[in-house]
């Protein structure tokens, strides 16, 4: 019977729903959350304030992981 039993998580299962799920939260995140909407304001100020921050290597592709909810 063991030699039958497969473990599996539900995002192994269901990566793909499960993605789903998680792109919708985030995209909810800036509408629907004052506190988040700040911290994405502060963030956006910082930026402008330290431009070079945006030329270092490879933060741009990090920052377009995080903001599509990769």
């Amino acid at each position: 019977m063991l030699d039958n039993f497969r473990f599996e998580t539900f995002v192994d299962v269901h990566s793909n729903i499960f993605a789903e799920y998680l792109s919708s939260v985030i995209a909810k995140l800036p509408k629907e959350n004052p506190e988040y909407r700040s911290i994405e304001e502060r963030i956006e100020e910082l930026y402008k304030e330290y431009p070079k921050v945006m030329a270092g290597s490879g933060y741009g592709k990090a920052e377009r992981f995080i903001r599509a909810g990769v």
